[in-house]
């Protein structure tokens, strides 16, 4: 009685699992483009505040592991600005996790009042230069995040002057970092003209995607009104764009990009397999077609693209049948873009 009792929680453990894999791809595609922009900056405060207090610290070990974050987070910068969302985000993390392994050794790692006290100054000069910054800014963002930065610092010289020495050094990193947060605020460079036609581009690209992924079979109901708006938006964008008017081209192109990342993600997490059987319907139309119009106009040219067309559709039947979807997949690519050239050479 036991033994069946365990299967049966076994069976289930694992259907569970299985279920949150498939679900999984579906999750990890949401992420928009600021999101995982976010993650990134957050890495990289996070990196610098361990940075901070190995220096301080002295860790060799602790330095070694900053080096190698440097290192995973410039990889995952460079994914992002090409477009690979979830592969930035995969090596932003990992980045995290050796910034976080870092900053754990540099404050088991025993240091002297005079290194605490050396990073106590610095904050203190950051704190400095900064004053005059937020002042002239007048972004009460910065300001509110300023002011904290200096109350922190404040109650880290306190815990210092009561020798709890890690809690001080902890405080002051903290602060430090809240105001390079304000310095970051107030420095930001309005949108230039060749950025924001990068992240025009960057959407585009990102919609040429998903028309082709939905090329592979028709599209209608909530995805097709979904690329039709990722479309309207971005024409907006652009407009907006030739215009001069680039704060508002880049908030709606970034819009754009959203919608057509939603779009993206309910094509990808169709099933396989009724991808294909519905490719090869599709492509079944293209043939007919391609038929009427021999009957009409005799090619040899043409006939023989049909005929290759219709020889991978079988092929992809046949594979379907036995469950290789990725061959099937292939195949019945391979049927729709002969046949699709085929009718282009009718209808010339």
């Amino acid at each position: 009685m036991f033994g069946v009792t365990f299967k049966r929680m076994v069976i289930a453990a694992l259907t569970t699992m299985a279920a949150f894999l498939v679900l999984l791809p579906s999750i990890t595609i949401a992420q928009t483009s600021s999101q995982v922009q976010a993650e990134l900056e957050k890495t990289d405060r996070l990196i610098e505040r361990a940075a901070d207090a190995v220096r301080a610290a002295g860790s060799v070990e602790g330095r070694e592991r900053i080096e190698r974050a440097y290192e995973l987070q410039k990889l995952a910068w460079q994914a992002f600005r090409f477009g690979f969302s979830r592969k930035a985000l995969a090596m932003t993390k990992s980045a995290r996790e050796q910034a976080e392994k870092a900053l754990a050794l540099a404050q088991t790692t025993s240091t002297s009042n005079g290194a605490i006290e050396r990073e106590l100054d610095r904050t203190d000069e950051i704190l400095a230069k900064a004053r005059d910054i937020i002042g002239s800014c007048q972004d009460q963002k910065a300001i509110s995040l300023y002011e904290r930065a200096a109350s922190t610092q404040t109650e880290a010289r306190g815990y210092y002057r009561g020798n709890r020495l890690r809690i001080a050094l902890r405080a002051s990193l903290n602060a430090r970092e809240t105001c390079k947060r304000s310095i970051e605020i107030c420095s930001r460079p309005d949108a230039h003209s060749d950025e924001v036609e990068a992240e025009l581009r960057r959407t585009d690209e990102l919609i040429l995607r998903a028309a082709e992924t939905s090329s592979e079979l028709p599209v209608v109901g909530p995805v097709a009104k979904l690329l039709e708006d990722a479309r309207a938006i971005q024409s907006s964008a652009w407009e907006s764009f030739k215009l001069g008017n680039l704060k508002t081209a880049l908030a709606q192109t970034l819009k754009a990009r959203e919608v057509a990342m939603k779009a993206l993600k309910a094509l990808e997490t169709e099933s396989k397999p009724e991808r294909v059987l519905r490719l090869i319907e599709s492509t079944d139309k293209l043939i007919s077609k391609v038929r009427e119009g021999l009957s009409d106009s005799p090619d040899a040219e043409v006939d023989k693209l049909a005929d290759a067309a219709v020889e991978h559709q079988k092929r992809a039947s046949d594979l379907l049948e036995k469950g290789d979807i990725e061959a099937a997949m292939v195949d019945a690519k391979a049927a729709q873009e002969l046949a699709r050239k085929a009718l282009d050479m009718i209808e010339r």
